[in-house]
């Protein structure tokens, strides 16, 4: 199993610091993302113009970003 640690000097900087882990199953690493690709973009785009910005420490309670795309390439029998 993966450890994740976090040295006690950091804890002690940032004491507030919270730290979120996905993790996943049975993801196809291979064909085309193409949209992960457009879903991406699209976020892009709106950090560009302004219309979203990542929680920073000025909003500590701000709900996460959720994105309803599929994640990964596409089956064959999906195209």
């Amino acid at each position: 199993m993966t450890a994740f640690r976090i040295a006690p000097a950091v804890v002690d900087a940032f004491p507030g610091t919270l730290i979120a882990v996905v993790t996943a199953t049975g993801l196809r690493g291979h064909g085309s993302w193409s949209d992960t690709i457009s879903v991406r973009q699209n976020l892009e785009q709106q950090v560009a113009d302004g219309s979203w910005q990542p929680a920073d420490s000025r909003t500590p309670n701000r709900p996460p970003r959720t994105v309803s795309a599929p994640i990964g390439p596409r089956s064959p029998s999906e195209e």
